[in-house]
């Protein structure tokens, strides 16, 4: 299959209409966490240069969690890295070798952050942020513990899908009605 070539003034055209025209919120970067990631992060290149005169001394993170991170920009060289509060970002949302963060800017230095894991999958933790307490855990897992012993799956019971993995361990009704939708019907 040959895809024809744009013309050379149509290219920069789009360019300039897509840095200086468009709604920001279409603008977007992605990063793959690779090498020492903790510390900082470069931010791409054409997108420094062509997003630099809306950086102003750092950049908004909103996390898919709702909270907000404020990380300062740093230029070194000819590159410009996020670096202060950044190695806190990166323990908050337990960043890892080849997770993905996709940048969707909201605004003037201001950005939305998905964090997806190496598998593709949008990384689950990050949604919640580090809001889970000690006490919250020990609650769920003795729901899970409890659910499991009040509704035991008998041997004529489907039993392809966990029953603790099904619906929210809080609420033992929905998991009983999800498990009877995936009975076969007779």
């Amino acid at each position: 299959m040959v895809v024809e070539k744009g013309c050379e003034s149509c290219r920069k055209w789009q360019e300039h209409y897509y840095w200086e025209h468009m709604d920001v919120t279409k603008i977007r970067f992605f990063k793959i966490m690779t090498g020492d990631f903790t510390q900082g992060i470069s931010i791409p290149e054409k997108f420094a240069k062509n997003f630099k005169g809306h950086i102003t001394g750092g950049f908004e993170l909103k996390a898919s969690s709702g909270k907000t991170w404020h990380i300062s920009v740093d230029k070194r060289g000819d590159e410009l890295f996020l670096t202060s509060e950044w190695e806190d970002f990166v323990k908050a949302h337990e960043l890892q070798e080849n997770d993905l963060l996709l940048f969707t800017c909201c605004g003037n230095s201001s950005f939305k952050v998905q964090i997806f894991e190496a598998s593709g999958s949008e990384k689950v933790f990050s949604l919640f942020g580090n809001r889970i307490s000690p006490d919250t855990c020990k609650h769920v897992n003795d729901t899970v513990r409890q659910h499991g012993k009040h509704h035991a799956v008998s041997d004529s019971e489907d039993t392809t899908t966990p029953s603790h993995l099904v619906g929210c361990p809080h609420n033992t009704s929905v998991s009983r009605k999800l498990s009877a939708k995936a009975k076969p019907s007779e």
